[in-house]
């Protein structure tokens, strides 16, 4: 009998890391989805700073391509 009081100690021991990993493994997924959020926000805001003037040379060189304007980089110093 005492074999099967250590299998019983063994799957409880088991059931309790399992359950542990469990409680781990939704604790990192809380922590990613707030970190997803907050790259979600950065990249937002890096998008609303960037896009307008992005828009406007692409709209710019698209213009001066239709007129056959060819326009050089600037060079800076």
């Amino acid at each position: 009998m005492p074999a099967n009081s250590t299998d019983d100690l063994d799957i409880a021991k088991t059931l309790a890391d399992i359950a542990k990993g469990e409680t781990t493994a939704s604790a990192l997924e809380a922590h990613l989805n707030a970190l997803e959020g907050k790259v979600d926000e950065l990249l937002a805001i890096f998008d609303s700073q960037s896009s307008p003037r992005e828009d406007v040379i692409t709209r710019n060189q698209k213009q001066n391509k239709e007129r056959g304007v060819e326009v050089k980089p600037e060079r800076r110093p």
